[in-house]
């Protein structure tokens, strides 16, 4: 995709309403604020209440399954939730696509630990 393409899928999503930004204007704190901003913005929403009941849920779950820290859990999550978001928008994928996507990279990170050898 072309700097010319991404900045035009930009300014759609954003005359939209979406808040989005490009991978350069990306940083943890403002992936946040716009996260906390959108949770506050739907709290009452059946929607926004069984998203944050399944976020809990889930943080809860992977921090016991992986004994990973909760904040190195919440950076990846963090950048994954922005990153893949981004690509669902712009290419409108089913939520399928994403979770393969994640089992993709998650096996790449997995064989780079292991010296490329698969499991």
């Amino acid at each position: 995709m072309s700097h010319d393409e991404r900045e035009e899928i930009i300014a759609q999503l954003r005359a939209a309403g979406a808040t989005a930004m490009v991978a350069e204007e990306w940083t943890p704190e403002r992936a946040l604020s716009v996260l906390r901003e959108n949770r506050r913005r739907y709290a009452n929403t059946r929607e926004g209440m069984a998203v944050n009941s399944w976020g809990a849920g889930f943080a809860e779950d992977v921090s016991q399954m992986t004994g990973l820290a909760p904040a190195d859990i919440s950076a990846v999550l963090l950048y994954a939730s922005s990153w893949l978001g981004g690509l669902a928008a712009v290419n409108n994928l089913p939520a399928v696509a994403i979770t393969n996507v994640m089992g993709a990279a998650a096996d790449e990170l997995h064989q780079q630990a292991n010296g490329g050898e698969q499991a």
